[in-house]
């Protein structure tokens, strides 16, 4: 008899985490989800609850996956790791959480500090400090020790430690790849691995990614070099999609909320 591989994938998104167990054939043997709260304190406001929403999802799920394809741990040969992004989230030393996670696009806090900023320096000038890096400017505001190592997304980051895997379900020394942002490995699993590829993803929001040759010089759009290596894209988002509708169901619709009654049977009030 044979001997099975497992790898072990996990997303951490707007409304929700997401995970799936799959063998070395690619064939799905369990999946788990749970919902997470984003927090809206203030008008323009969007956070998470690092600790709870991140890591507790991801616990949650690693061992709900485990549960559910009763795999052994030791079979897992790997463990990867998606997100929603680009957030900001100050850590101390040791990593942990000094306050909520800022959401990326989302949150609009920052407003009247770009509006300020534009009319002090000319929007030229800003993308010149954006797009040109500036060491002498950067060097007293942030030491390297301070810094993450800059890896490739499939390369391995680190290995479970043991506090993580009595957390998680893990085993000890379980390899844990880089990973990437939500969008990124959504576009690669559906193909965008070539110029001309493109994907359009229906999540929390609504995210565009189109494969190209090179950085294409048009500041309409986000242009980047991609996962992909020697491929670069281009990139555009809305703000909402999926949490317009969750909130629809949640405030509007959560008193008729029943998944396994038809549509045609839910009685309609205006």
């Amino acid at each position: 008899m044979s001997i099975q591989h497992y790898f072990m994938g996990i997303d951490t998104g707007t409304n929700s985490s997401k995970g799936v167990i799959i063998d070395q054939n690619c064939e799905i043997i369990a999946t788990h989800s749970t919902e997470h709260i984003m927090t809206n304190p203030r008008p323009g406001y969007y956070e998470h609850d690092a600790e709870k929403d991140w890591w507790g999802d991801f616990c949650i799920i690693s061992k709900a996956l485990i549960e559910k394809s009763t795999v052994n741990p030791n079979d897992i040969l790997a463990v990867g790791i998606s997100a929603l992004g680009a957030d900001c989230l100050p850590v101390d030393e040791n990593c942990n959480p000094l306050r909520q996670a800022i959401l990326y696009g989302i949150d609009s806090r920052a407003v009247e500090e770009i509006k300020q900023l534009t009319e002090m320096y000319g929007e030229i000038q800003i993308k010149k400090w954006y797009g040109r890096p500036n060491p002498e400017l950067c060097a007293p505001i942030c030491r390297p020790e301070q810094l993450a190592e800059i890896l490739e997304a499939n390369d391995i980051a680190g290995h479970v430690t043991e506090k993580a895997a009595l957390e998680t379900g893990l085993a000890v020394g379980t390899p844990v790849i880089t990973g990437t942002d939500d969008s990124g490995t959504e576009a690669i699993s559906v193909g965008v691995v070539s110029a001309g590829k493109m994907m359009i993803q229906f999540g929390s929001s609504i995210y565009m990614i189109l494969g190209t040759k090179e950085l294409v010089d048009d500041d309409r759009l986000w242009r980047e070099n991609f996962i992909v290596p020697n491929l670069c894209d281009i990139s555009a988002g809305t703000n909402t999609a999926g949490s317009l509708t969750k909130w629809y169901r949640d405030h509007l619709f959560r008193m008729h909320w029943n998944r396994k009654i038809p549509a045609v049977k839910m009685p309609i009030k205006l």
